[in-house]
């Protein structure tokens, strides 16, 4: 087999990131090499996916049941319900 290859990093880049991309170095692909595949679900699993349905849901209802929980139900449910509408413009 052929010799491990070890990465050249920018000298500008911080010590600490020049540390971890040669710790990381089995996962890094060759600037002359084709590009790898792209992996289904950017590399995520389905489990992923199906764990992250339910944390999206209780993120989105988070503002208008938990800020009302905080400042009391007349001032924080208005506020609550304003919060809501930078989720719903995200979607």
């Amino acid at each position: 087999m052929g010799e491990a290859l070890l990465p050249v990093v920018d000298v500008s880049l911080p010590d600490e990131d020049r540390d971890l991309l040669g710790e990381s170095a089995e996962g890094l692909t060759p600037a002359g090499a084709p590009a790898p595949p792209r992996r289904a679900l950017g590399g995520r699993t389905w489990a992923d996916a199906a764990a992250a349905l339910p944390v999206s849901a209780l993120c989105g209802f988070l503002p208008v049941v938990g800020v009302p929980l905080l400042l009391g139900r007349r001032r924080g449910l208005p506020l609550g319900a304003v919060g809501q509408v930078p989720v719903v413009a995200a979607t």
